[in-house]
């Protein structure tokens, strides 16, 4: 398995969650398996960001004018979000690499959280990019793929359990439609918590 990791993902969000040191905790513990290989990554770009989202946006928080998804201005802060969203990028680019046809396509992985609570031009719940749009959004340019889909709210289920941010996570999805250049979005209703999360499809 190939997993897409950098020491810059990880910086002080100078908040309560520990979502920003998650990528290094989960390398930690991957690193000690055989079958782990860390792989190097080019950070994301401000190009790459203003696919999925406002322009305006992107230039503030990476300049420090906006608020992130932690609502500070860090810079460390900023720089990281380069990386996290890079590493999105990298993995799924890797896994559809032409060039991997014939040797059989490898695992990857990108160990990063904080997504799917970002809004078209907003940030909140610790999230401040929609790094899964962005990255769908890139495959899309690159042509490494003629349909694909991205879920951009978190199942309430056994992956995090997130129950009161759902709401968030849904209306972060939904600010993206007819903004970002998606064909339709499908809503799904989560029976579980009574949540609606949106799926994109281009």
């Amino acid at each position: 398995m190939k997993i897409f990791s950098r020491d810059e993902m990880v910086a002080d969000a100078s908040s309560y969650s520990l979502s920003p040191l998650k990528p290094r905790a989960f390398v930690n513990q991957l690193d000690r398996m055989i079958f782990a290989k860390i792989e190097s990554f080019e950070s994301a770009t401000r190009e790459q960001l203003k696919l999925a989202h406002d322009a305006d946006h992107v230039d503030g928080v990476l300049d420090g004018r906006l608020p992130n998804g932690f609502g500070n201005k860090s810079p460390a802060m900023a720089s990281s979000l380069l990386y996290t969203v890079g590493s999105i990028i990298a993995a799924p680019r890797e896994a559809v690499c032409p060039e991997r046809e014939q040797s059989g396509r490898p695992v990857t992985c990108s160990p990063t959280s904080g997504f799917h609570h970002a809004g078209y031009d907003y940030g909140g719940c610790f999230c401040t990019f929609n790094g899964l749009l962005v990255a769908a959004l890139v495959a899309r340019q690159e042509n490494s793929v003629t349909v694909c889909s991205s879920w951009m709210a978190t199942s309430t289920g056994a992956m995090g359990r997130r129950t009161s941010s759902n709401g968030m996570a849904c209306a972060g999805s939904a600010s993206f439609t007819g903004r970002a250049p998606m064909r339709r979005t499908i809503s799904r209703h989560c029976a579980h918590a009574g949540a609606k999360s949106s799926v994109p499809i281009w």
